[in-house]
């Protein structure tokens, strides 16, 4: 008589070669490829919902915690297209304990090849700055605590700096939380209420809009490195709570996305509801790179000015040229960010100024 045997396809897949009603925990064949069926059930409910429901299909997004964290992270390696937002809490990130389940994925070791567009690793996957050629990251946030007792924290602020030096648009927050809600494992965390993590607010992420990616902030100018600092992965970290980029803000109905123009109004956050997702300074230096254009046109390497102007009046707070890169980037390194919103504006080289 068969027994099924229940194992966590982990919202990604498994080898061909699993057989559900064996007990057996003897890893794939070397080389065998492990196919994404679960992500593929994860767009056939994305496809029903937007034909038999009344949705807008261009405002869909992932939010998950734990596994589904996890699943939703392992998402964006496969359609990131389809998403306006994607949101991991506590999800892990170590290489070295992931993938778990051996029958199904292989062995750390083995990092059997997955079906993926690049067929990265299965193993690699699991790091949260593996990138496939599936397309440009939405919006993306990642939360994360000190006293994670199931994904740790080790290797936590090695995968945020890995995240921020992608320049794809990654927020993550840490902060005193266990790995659990359940039992008091969150109370007291500093983020708990963070409008920032609201699902209410989701809807302002839109996958057709292009937005301004935040990267390498600095909220303690004149302090080495980027602040706060979550430290080397062991604890306490110098910092017991913090963000990379969650205390930098932009309008969403500010973006002008045109052929020989884009611009934003950028803020570093302030008199929010919940006092912790201000920003601990009146002033910030970011990175900026725009992400995910529908009509501002890059040629790669062609000249480009850039200016910051704020909304308060006068004249520019900043202002130069870039050359874009290869792969048709532009890049605004040591962006100030005060207290005044500013607009930031990008237009090739030559083009009249607009403010």
């Amino acid at each position: 008589m068969w027994e099924l045997v229940a194992n966590s396809t982990r919202f990604f897949g498994y080898a061909p070669t699993y057989d559900r009603f064996s007990g057996s925990s003897a890893p794939p064949p070397n080389g065998t490829t492990v196919v994404n069926y679960t992500q593929r059930r994860i767009d056939f409910t994305l496809d029903w919902t937007i034909a038999n429901l009344t949705v807008d299909p261009s405002r869909g997004s992932l939010f998950g915690a734990s596994m589904g964290g996890k699943g939703t992270a392992l998402y964006l390696r496969h359609r990131p297209d389809r998403l306006a937002l994607a949101v991991d809490f506590v999800g892990g990130y170590a290489k070295t304990d992931s993938p778990k389940v051996v029958p199904l994925e292989g062995t750390i070791a083995q990092n059997l090849p997955t079906n993926l567009l690049g067929t990265p690793g299965i193993t690699d996957l699991y790091w949260p700055a593996t990138v496939t050629p599936a397309g440009e990251w939405p919006p993306t946030r990642f939360v994360h605590g000190t006293n994670d007792e199931s994904n740790g924290w080790a290797d936590k602020p090695d995968g945020f700096r890995a995240l921020d030096a992608l320049r794809l648009g990654v927020c993550v927050w840490w902060d005193e939380r266990c790995h659990s809600a359940a039992g008091g494992g969150w109370d007291g965390a500093r983020f708990l209420h963070s409008e920032r993590h609201d699902p209410a607010l989701f809807t302002h992420f839109r996958r057709d809009r292009s937005f301004p990616a935040l990267s390498q902030g600095d909220h303690l100018p004149g302090s080495p490195g980027s602040q706060p600092d979550p430290g080397d992965g062991s604890l306490p970290p110098p910092f017991p709570w913090g963000t990379f980029g969650g205390w930098v803000d932009w309008d969403h109905a500010s973006i002008v996305d045109e052929p020989a123009r884009w611009s934003v109004d950028l803020f570093p956050a302030s008199n929010s509801a919940e006092p912790v997702d201000d920003s601990p300074s009146p002033m910030a230096v970011c990175t900026l790179t725009p992400r995910r254009l529908q009509a501002f046109e890059i040629t790669p390497g062609a000249l480009f000015s850039w200016s910051a102007w704020p909304l308060g009046g006068g004249g520019p707070s900043q202002m130069g040229t870039l050359r874009a890169g290869g792969e048709g980037t532009l890049t605004i390194e040591e962006l100030l960010v005060s207290t005044t919103p500013c607009r930031v504006t990008l237009e090739p080289l030559g083009a009249s100024s607009h403010r």
